[in-house]
Formats: C-alpha cells, structure tokens, sequence
C-alpha cells in the first residue's frame, strides 16, 4: 500500500493595506553591491576624519585652575602647572565671601574665557554667534540685585532650551552647560538674599514697634507720677482735635487757619520729642485744651486773643487740678475782660480795622511765650 503524502500549504499572514507600517530605519540605509566589498582606504580615511576631529575638540577645551581659577587650555596646563604652584589671593579673599560673590566670580571668569574664544579662534558664523549669544547672558546675570529674581528665571530656562536646540560644536556645547549651571547657582543665591532682605525688614519693623511701645510705657509712667488715672490717649485726644479743627478751617478761613497753625505748631513739635519733663508735658495737655476751645470760637471773639501762658500761670498758682482743666479753661475764656486789664473796649469798626494787624501779633506773642516755658 502506497504512502500519500499530503502536500504542505504555506499559508502567509493576512496584510492590511491601509494598516500603517513600522518605521525601520535600516531598511532605508543605502545597500553596498553584491560581490564587492568595502575598501580599506576608505575605511582609513573615515578613522583619520574622525580622530582628527576629535583631537581638534580635545585641544579647544578649557580646563579650570584650582589655584587661580583660570580656564587653561589644554595645551597649556603642563606649562601653567609649573608657575602657578599655590593658591592666589585673590581666590582665597573669594573664598571666604558670600556665595553670591563667589558665583558672580566665575560668571566673569566664564565670560572672559568666551571673549577670549571669539577673538582668537576661526569659528563659523553660527558657533560665533551662539558664544555671543552666552555673553550676552553673562552680562545680564552678573548684574542682577535680590530684587530681579524672575528676570534670572527666565534666563535659566532660555539656556535650557537653547542647550536642548544647540546644534554647533560639541566643545562650545559645554561652555553652554557650565554657564546654565552657574546660572542656576546665581537664581539660588538670588533667592536667598531675598530672603535675608525681607527678614531685615520684618526685625526693623519689630524693633521700631518695641522701641514706639517702650517709649509710650515710659512716658505713661511719667504721667502717672504727675497726674495718676491720666492716660496718653486722653492728652493725645485734644491734639487731634487741633489738627482736625486746622485742616478743616482751612476750607473755610484760610487766615485764621494759618494763624492756628502757628499757634499749634510749638505744641505739635514739641509733642514728638523724646524724654520730656513732667511738667512740659502737662503743659502740652493745657494748652492743646486752650487751643482746642479757641478753634470753637469765631474770629471776632475776644477770647482768642487771651494769653494761653498766662491762663497756665494762673491755673498752676490757683492749684486748679489737671481733671477740671478743661471747665475752668471755658469758664475764663468765657470773660476775656479781666484778662485785657483796663484797658477800655474799643468800637466793632476799629477791631474789624485792626483785627488783622492785632492778630498776628498776638500769635506771636502766644508763641515766643510758649516756647520759652517749653525749652
């Protein structure tokens, strides 16, 4: 009985036409003819190119001294190893400094090394301009305060993508990532200074509100010795009556407004000064109550023209007490004759005629009076 052998069917996979087709890159490479094999001096030749290119790479590096800091070249380091044997000055005065100095060092050193680079090598148009490019950067790096940190961010992230863009040299390439490195250094040190200058204020602001609070402690201490039960806010309550009356008769009266000042600024002066006695400052407290009453009054009231230095004087030998300054002051301003002695009342027509002449010689009376008796 014969075998039959059934005959084996390939069968091949289903293609798709429209499916997309994997990329293979080795397919596309040119193919060498068949019989013919690649020749030896082309295969020399490619070597000699490349090495060629790499030894011209090897000898554009700039290497950095750790005695002087310098960038050397390649070339150079066995000669500049023999003279710079120890560790300059200058470097060790950097050392020794903050970490923002330190930083703005080697960005100059950088910088310089690049100038140094474009002007004594051949360079193509588009290497030249990438180097001027990163000392454009340098320029504006080195210049930066505490207070331009965001303009520092955004030069870090330009580098960046100018490193992921770069396609010139590779030796040039590293020059890129040395300066995004120490720029990074820079946008940190940045910060941090930052950080100092806004600690620096917030201490200053704290020791001025505890000097202002030790101040007010001691200057309450001194009231209560003279008057007890007087508090600060109950003398510094007139004074912005006075200047609230000022401002607003300005508006109004600007004549009588400036004579008011005048008349208030001794007090107002005075009143901002440090370690006063505690009889110049119950002397404020009387006259800021006067000044307050006269500011109430109209212009043609006698009672703005009585003597405040002497209403003290009388007050102080009556031993009129602190708490009933305020009634006395307008019970007396409320008769200003017997403050003019005996001297007869004149017309309504010859004050208004003299009224303006009166006044600020009264003012001026008021004034060298009170600043005689307050220093």
């Amino acid at each position: 009985m014969e075998e039959c052998e059934t005959p084996r069917v390939k069968r091949l996979p289903n293609f798709n036409s429209r499916s997309p087709r994997k990329y293979d890159a080795l397919s596309q490479l040119p193919k060498l003819p068949k019989n013919r094999s690649v020749s030896p001096l082309l295969i020399s030749k490619h070597i000699r190119d490349s090495s060629r290119e790499l030894q011209t790479h090897v000898q554009n590096f700039q290497i950095t001294c750790i005695n002087c800091q310098e960038l050397i070249n390649v070339n150079s380091i066995e000669s500049h190893s023999k003279e710079c044997i120890k560790v300059t000055e200058n470097v060790a005065s950097i050392d020794s400094s903050s970490f923002l100095q330190q930083t703005t060092f080697k960005l100059e050193k950088l910088e310089k090394c690049l100038e140094d680079i474009i002007a004594t090598r051949n360079l193509r148009p588009g290497d030249k301009n990438y180097l001027s490019v990163l000392i454009k950067f340098c320029n504006k790096i080195v210049k930066f305060d505490y207070n331009e940190f965001e303009a520092c961010e955004a030069i870090v992230k330009n580098l960046e993508n100018l490193l992921i863009s770069h396609q010139g040299s590779s030796s040039l390439k590293i020059y890129a990532d040395k300066l995004y490195s120490i720029s990074k250094d820079m946008l940190e040190a940045i910060r941090e200074l930052a950080i100092q200058k806004k600690k620096q204020e917030i201490d200053k602001m704290r020791f001025e509100v505890k000097l202002y609070k030790d101040q007010a402690e001691m200057l309450q201490n001194k009231i209560n010795k003279r008057v007890p039960g007087l508090k600060i806010a109950d003398i510094s309550k007139p004074l912005k009556t006075v200047e609230s009356e000022i401002n607003l008769r300005n508006l109004n009266t600007p004549t009588t407004s400036n004579s008011a000042t005048e008349e208030a600024s001794p007090l107002l002066e005075e009143h901002s000064e440090e370690n006063l006695s505690d009889k110049s400052d119950l002397q404020r407290y009387f006259y800021a109550l006067c000044l307050g009453y006269k500011l109430k009054l109209s212009k043609n009231s006698e009672s703005r023209y009585v003597s405040i230095q002497k209403l003290y004087s009388s007050a102080i030998s009556s031993a009129v007490p602190a708490e009933k300054w305020k009634d006395w002051i307008a019970h007396e301003l409320s008769s200003p004759e017997k403050w003019f002695g005996d001297k007869p009342k004149s017309s309504r027509r010859s004050r208004m005629r003299t009224e303006t002449s009166r006044r600020a010689k009264d003012f001026e009376a008021i004034i060298e009076e009170s600043s005689i008796d307050l220093y």
